[in-house]
């Protein structure tokens, strides 16, 4: 998948946000409620967000280091904005139940 413009890249985050978004509801749905042993099902659904999240990551980083905007200054921005994005994704993946 190659994208080629600010417009794809909107798109793009959209339809991870409203994966994003689905999930979260999806699994706030499928709370178990008593105590659980292993990982339920909630879980796993809340996954497949965060999932989506690290997809649009991932292709925005490609975008920027390929074509991205032109400004130097905005490039730098994104990238350190997406880098902190980054970090937060990785410590939800890594803590989901914080």
């Amino acid at each position: 998948m190659r994208i080629q413009s600010g417009r794809q890249i909107a798109a793009l985050w959209a339809g991870a946000l409203l994966v994003f978004l689905a999930t979260a509801w999806g699994s706030t749905a499928l709370l178990p409620a008593g105590p659980v042993t292993s990982p339920s099902t909630s879980y796993y659904v809340g996954l497949v967000g965060l999932v989506a999240i690290g997809i649009a990551l991932v292709l925005t980083w490609l975008w920027i280091r390929r074509t991205g905007p032109v400004s130097r200054g905005t490039r730098a921005l994104l990238q350190v904005l997406l880098a902190i994005g980054g970090v937060l994704w990785l410590a939800a993946m890594v803590f989901p139940f914080v």
